[in-house]
């Protein structure tokens, strides 16, 4: 029914897709996709996206998210870095901080922590995480 004849098809075939983590499901760990995510289970860790994320009214995230489209609906305890917007709509809720360079929040949301709207900031956070990274790999050992 479903066939696939090669690797480049399974390319192809998920290309625009999305991944969704569904209600009822718990993942830990980090997250990183070219294609959107929509969050309508459990997360810890931090999410990395080329593309949109959407944490559904049920989605709670307790990590970092880094994307270019970013609509919360849900619950979010982290940094929230947004390239291009960020929407907070219906019963979302943030508790973290946001660097984004548009902003949209609806009325009965809730966000706690401090937003920094400019396209500079966004650079100035991507150099900063880079620069953590960096610091964290020349600090680990191997014995």
């Amino acid at each position: 029914m479903f066939k696939i004849k090669s690797a480049g098809d399974i390319k192809e075939a998920s290309k625009d897709g999305a991944t969704i983590i569904a209600v009822g499901t718990h993942f830990k760990g980090d997250i990183e996709s070219e294609v959107s995510l929509r969050i309508d289970g459990e997360v810890t860790g931090n999410l990395f996206c080329k593309n949109k994320i959407i944490v559904g009214p049920s989605g709670q995230i307790e990590g970092n998210l880094d994307g270019t489209h970013i609509v919360i609906m849900g619950s979010v305890k982290g940094e929230i870095t947004a390239k291009d917007s960020l929407l907070l709509k219906g019963k979302g809720r943030i508790e973290g901080n946001i660097f984004t360079t548009m902003l949209t929040i609806e009325p009965e949301t809730h966000f706690n922590g401090r937003c920094q709207m400019d396209s500079q900031v966004i650079e100035m956070d991507k150099g900063r995480k880079e620069k953590e990274s960096k610091q964290n790999l020349a600090s680990t050992t191997i014995k």
